[in-house]
């Protein structure tokens, strides 16, 4: 079956052809593959107003090409955190360099070491086919002089001029800088042209469309990098599929003593030798905060297939590690962090979500 599919945003139309497959619990599901939009020029890219963030249905569809192709393909998202190590230099802020301790402690990185992850950053957002980003960076000039601001009068710019969710419109000073930083580092950097832009939130439309279950169920073998030791055994009962499980530690700050170790440099210095891609075009699923984004370049870079859904790992086993995110999109209990059933990795909910996106497909 022949679809076109119209982008409203920029007046383009694609064709995409449809075609049905039979899972291994025997359900008839969809598989789209489509033309690729026309890339847009450098220049264009590199204005963060002039992005245009495709539909999750289509970027569905390039999941689904490059899984049946066995292209190598990296889907990063950048949040916050991300902004703020790509803006690393040398007028950093401490405030800057303590945030970057909650994620690998406070006494085990060098400033280089930072300097280091921020140009393998660089190089994973380069290369990266799709980068998810924030609506809310979006479609804001952030001046140079923002940042010599007092911390009070740079979050009430922030505040002023960011489409910030309801439930964030009394975020902290080092919140605000943060998304100051990302809105203006992002508008910085030098995206390939082909590269194709979502939201940052697409990896939990992957998980309620049925397009991630979909994907497991027709895999073999997949690579899994997370720090939650329960899933590759979830993964390999639900989804009858042999997982190679790379373990990193939680984020320090987060850490207990599970899960012990430090992440960076020496795991992921680790997991550069490590990280095997035994045939092209194999899936792996990352979720490995601020490092993750690297490990997606890498494992493209090997011939793989890297999706970076981080907190939906959290979800699945019952974490609400992005309370705020979850209150916004699924209207859950910020204050309990409380996570929706159908974001649970159970087999009544991957049953559900399976039929439901077999019953759209059969409408069309």
């Amino acid at each position: 079956t022949h679809h076109f599919i119209h982008h409203a945003a920029t007046n383009e139309v694609h064709l995409t052809h449809a075609w049905k497959y039979t899972d291994k619990k025997g359900r008839k599901q969809s598989q789209i593959t489509s033309q690729s939009p026309a890339s847009t020029s450098p220049e264009q890219n590199h204005a963060i107003d002039g992005l245009h963030l495709q539909d999750v249905k289509v970027l569905c569809s390039y999941f689904r090409d490059a899984v049946y192709k066995r292209e190598p393909f990296s889907f990063i998202r950048i949040g916050d955190g991300e902004g703020t190590l790509l803006a690393l230099e040398d007028d950093v802020w401490i405030e800057d360099i303590q945030y970057f301790g909650t994620h690998f402690g406070f006494t085990r990185v060098r400033y280089k070491d930072l300097s280091y992850l921020r140009d393998e950053l660089r190089k994973a957002c380069t290369n990266a086919d799709l980068v998810g980003i924030r609506e809310d960076v979006l479609g804001v000039s952030v001046a140079q002089n923002w940042f010599d601001l007092p911390p009070p009068e740079l979050a009430k710019r922030v505040r002023e001029n960011f489409r910030l969710r309801t439930i964030e419109h009394n975020l902290a000073p080092p919140e605000c800088r943060r998304l100051a930083l990302t809105s203006k580092v992002l508008s910085e950097l030098a995206f390939a042209p082909k590269t194709q832009f979502a939201s940052a939130w697409l990896h939990w439309d992957m998980v309620i469309s049925g397009c991630l279950y979909q994907l497991l169920e027709r895999e073999e073998r997949i690579g899994i990098i997370t720090s939650r030791c329960s899933l590759p055994a979830l993964i390999e009962e639900f989804f009858s599929v042999k997982v190679n499980d790379y373990a990193v530690p939680d984020r320090f700050i987060s850490a207990n003593s599970r899960n012990p170790g430090e992440h960076f440099p020496r795991r992921f210095e680790q997991l550069k030798n490590e990280i095997s891609v035994d045939f092209p075009g194999m899936l792996f699923l990352v979720g490995a905060g601020l490092c993750g984004k690297v490990y997606c370049n890498w494992i493209k870079q090997r011939g793989g297939i890297a999706l970076d859904i981080g907190s939906v790992m959290d979800a699945w086993i019952g974490l609400g590690s992005r309370p705020r995110v979850l209150a916004d999109r699924f209207a859950a209990d910020f204050k309990q962090g409380q996570v929706p059933d159908d974001l649970l990795l159970n087999r009544r909910s991957i049953e559900r979500i399976l039929e439901r996106a077999a019953t759209e497909f059969s409408r069309r």
